[in-house]
C-alpha cells in the first residue's frame, strides 16, 4: 500500500519527480515549472503566496495549491 501525500513543505526537485517520476530531477523541474506557468490560476495563487520560479522550497501552504489544481502525485 502507498504512503499517503502529505501537505508539507517540499524542495522544487523533490516535489517535481513526484510529478514527473520517469524524469531526471533538472528536466523534472523544468516540466514541473512550465506546468505551473501554463495554469494561469494556479501561477497567480501562488505568487499571491510568495512564489517564484528559481524558489528553492515549496511552503505546505503553496504545496496545498498546487495539489488543489494538479492533483495529488
Amino acid at each position: 500500500m502507498e504512503t499517503p501525500f502529505r501537505h508539507r513543505a517540499y524542495g522544487t526537485s523533490e516535489l517535481a519527480v513526484m510529478y514527473y517520476p520517469f524524469c531526471s530531477p533538472s528536466w523534472a523541474r523544468r516540466c514541473f515549472n512550465r506546468e505551473l506557468l501554463a495554469c494561469r490560476t494556479l501561477s497567480l495563487a501562488l505568487r499571491r503566496q510568495g512564489w517564484h520560479i528559481g524558489q528553492k522550497v515549496y511552503t505546505p501552504r503553496q504545496v496545498r495549491t498546487i495539489v488543489r489544481f494538479l492533483g495529488e502525485p
